[in-house]
């Protein structure tokens, strides 16, 4: 009996403390939900609502307000782009945009199929340099007939009447027969060679800005400062061409369109033509003191007696440019070597 009365009891005990804890658990959860429910700061409400009408109309002004701000913020941003745009705009006034420097172009000294069999790898190499031969001389060959045909479209050759574009002509880039439609460009070139070697030697830097540009420029005057730095300012040299062994030839020729204005050129076309043409000359310096006296290299003067500066063979790559819409006339650019490979870009 006492067994019973005490199960009963704490079968008791256990089911207060359980609904004590059930109550404890309710109450804590309806505190949280309560606390979510209640913002942290609540505004202060009058206790007089405004009309939904007066409501709308508040509103509006907030919103044509914003506007007002954003406008006014937004024309001083613009008022400040263009204050800041100013001075670019006046330091560019006058500036040509077609003056630019032009990209040099793929112009190539063609392949010698006698220097196949002097590939390192021997019979291997062969067959491999034999390939690159004939693709790299086709695509120059093929390049050169497209810019004649371009030029011969804009009537780029001095004095050539060229309304008949498909021509034989378009395949004697190479030529140098003087009845060629090139054989007025070749005649530019080789003026502009030679004046480019007298400039050299008597150190004419007048001559030498006007028809050189870029690097050759900088290296041409270099040569010339540096010459006049090691000799003496009552000497000078004389440059003088002997023969030409072999006439002037272009052996590269590209012409691009260069001039994308609205309107058309005031002279000339829209081409920029870029060649390289080939100098194999006989060639001879001689030193001259104020009176025009040849200056042996000992440093005496010459007599009669004294065999003149003997000719040397020089054998020389130049690239030339020429924007058409000029009339500055050919440039001397750049200067290739054999064997070297070019930093150029590929005309497609």
């Amino acid at each position: 009996m006492f067994a019973l009365t005490s199960r009963w009891h704490a079968q008791r005990i256990t089911s207060l403390s359980n609904l004590r804890l059930c109550i404890r658990i309710c109450r804590r959860g309806y505190a949280q939900q309560r606390v979510a429910r209640t913002p942290q700061s609540a505004p202060q409400q009058s206790t007089s609502k405004p009309s939904p009408t007066s409501q709308v109309k508040n509103r509006s002004l907030d919103t044509n307000a914003a506007q007002r701000v954003f406008q006014q913020k937004k024309a001083v941003s613009e008022n400040q782009g263009v204050e800041a745009l100013l001075p670019a705009m006046l330091a560019m006034r006058g500036t040509d945009l077609w003056a630019q420097k032009f990209p040099l172009l793929d112009l190539r000294i063609p392949r010698s199929y006698k220097d196949l069999t002097k590939t390192p790898n021997g019979a291997i190499g062969i067959p491999v340099s034999l390939w690159r031969t004939i693709s790299e001389n086709s695509r120059n060959r093929w390049q050169n007939i497209l810019s004649m045909f371009r030029m011969a479209t804009e009537f780029s050759f001095p004095g050539r009447i060229t309304k008949r574009r498909f021509s034989p002509q378009l395949f004697m880039t190479q030529s140098t027969k003087p009845t060629a439609w090139i054989a007025p460009v070749r005649g530019e070139l080789l003026k502009v060679y030679k004046e480019m070697n007298q400039a050299i030697a008597s150190g004419d830097e007048k001559t030498l800005k006007r028809i050189t540009s870029y690097e050759f420029q900088t290296h041409a005057l270099s040569l010339v400062r540096k010459k006049l730095k090691t000799t003496a300012s009552d000497r000078t040299f004389v440059w003088k061409l002997h023969e030409e062994i072999q006439p002037c030839r272009i052996v590269s020729l590209r012409a691009v369109p260069g001039h994308f204005g609205n309107s058309e050129p005031a002279i000339g076309n829209r081409l920029v033509i870029q060649l390289l043409a080939r100098f194999e000359m006989l060639q001879s310096l001689e030193m001259q003191n104020k009176h025009g006296q040849r200056i042996l290299p000992n440093g005496k003067l010459a007599t009669a007696a004294d065999p003149p500066p003997e000719p040397r063979r020089v054998l020389e790559y130049l690239v030339f440019e020429n924007k058409m819409w000029y009339a500055d006339g050919w440039i001397v650019r750049d200067q290739v070597y054999e064997g070297v490979q070019g930093n150029y870009r590929e005309v497609d």
